[in-house]
């Protein structure tokens, strides 16, 4: 945008930016290749939160003048407009149904993404016929858990929630990249490993997960079959990676 910084304009939720984001969403989209939505589609698509904004400055000991910061803010999560774009592109091709969801990695997911502005952003977009759902994975009455069969190089089963396992004909992974103390980089793969754990079995920060074998966990999660086992591999989509089953 002439005249005006790149930051500015990314802190700042201005119907400007949301053309500006969405535009850029577009085109890396189309960059990427291969938009997985058609017509009656289930979408389900999952941002990154990692925690509520007070428990995350309150656990990790910020000060309060870091956490008014918004563009520290904006590297830790996924940008909701982001999402945004993502959920006007799948309504566009005919979606039936459109999910967000998420499992925290501490605390409340819903409170998290509220305060993130996502809660705004599908009123909003609701006011203009998108009705867009958005769901705790760590909720059971909301989002109930299912053990699906893995590859068995960490662990030969996994919880994760029904809407990715059974219900959803498309997962879209919106991740942040950032530097990760046990993973060396927290893209697409890692945000489905960790992001789909349920905290009713996984627990605060997943710690009941193998995090110590995070590869072979990775691996296990992301070519897990949709579909009662017939569909397409998490990693088909989450990653654009060809894992073939051995």
């Amino acid at each position: 945008t002439p005249g005006k910084k790149l930051d500015v304009i990314c802190a700042e939720w201005t119907e400007e930016s949301e053309k500006y984001i969405g535009k850029l969403t577009r085109e890396a989209i189309e960059l990427a290749g291969d938009w997985p939505v058609s017509r009656g589609d289930v979408v389900a698509i999952k941002p990154n939160s990692v925690i509520s904004f007070t428990d995350f400055w309150k656990m990790w000991g910020y000060s309060p003048a870091l956490s008014k910061d918004p563009l520290k803010l904006q590297c830790q999560t996924t940008d909701p407009r982001i999402v945004r774009e993502i959920c006007i592109m799948a309504h566009e091709s005919g979606a039936r149904r459109i999910v967000i969801g998420e499992a925290s990695n501490a605390g409340h997911a819903l409170a998290g993404l509220q305060g993130y502005g996502y809660m705004h952003m599908i009123e909003d977009l609701g006011s203009q016929g998108i009705h867009v759902e958005i769901i705790d994975f760590d909720d059971p009455g909301t989002s109930p858990h299912v053990w699906v069969k893995s590859k068995g190089l960490c662990n030969d089963e996994y919880a994760i929630p029904r809407l990715i396992a059974y219900e959803a004909d498309v997962l879209i992974n919106v991740p942040q990249p950032k530097m990760h103390t046990v993973a060396g980089i927290t893209i697409s793969m890692k945000l489905c490993t960790v992001g789909l754990m349920p905290a009713p079995v996984y627990g605060t920060f997943k710690l009941a997960a193998p995090h110590l074998n995070y590869i072979e966990w990775s691996t296990d999660i992301n070519t897990i079959r949709k579909k009662h086992g017939k569909g397409t591999m998490l990693v088909e989509v989450t990653g654009k990676l060809d894992v073939k089953s051995q």
